[in-house]
């Protein structure tokens, strides 16, 4: 974009991007400024629907409430989520998601993510 700011590829895929990164704002503005040069390009108008969509519809929260959901709806991590230790844990990888690695011997916080993810049984994070 800051060689060639009339490209609209470069909008493209700079909002798709921030759209796959949960930056919805960043991605409207992305498509918007996209529209601008190539006011009918149907890939910039369709990544503008669905950022728009995404952000309206709660994205990110949206996303990190399924997944807190499924620990609920599972027997074995609903009785994790009643420790005040590992709900500080999950929080912490929530905010930063590096975190676990932090947490990678953590039986419990292992199982979430086999639960969250739809991981199989018998993987080991020790390793990664």
């Amino acid at each position: 974009i800051s060689i060639k700011p009339d490209w609209p590829k470069g909008y493209i895929r700079k909002g798709l991007a921030e759209f796959y990164m949960r930056s919805y704002d960043q991605a409207i503005e992305t498509y918007t400024k996209g529209l601008e040069f190539d006011p009918n390009n149907s890939q910039l108008q369709d990544g503008l629907k669905r950022a728009n969509e995404e952000k309206h519809k709660g994205g990110k929260d949206n996303y990190q409430q399924q997944l807190l959901g499924k620990l609920m709806s599972n027997p074995k991590t609903a009785e994790y989520m009643k420790d005040p230790a590992f709900l500080q844990k999950l929080q912490m990888v929530q905010s930063n998601p590096q975190m676990m690695m932090a947490f990678a011997k953590d039986p419990q916080m292992m199982e979430a993510m086999k639960v969250m993810f739809n991981l199989p049984e018998g993987m080991d994070f020790g390793n990664l």
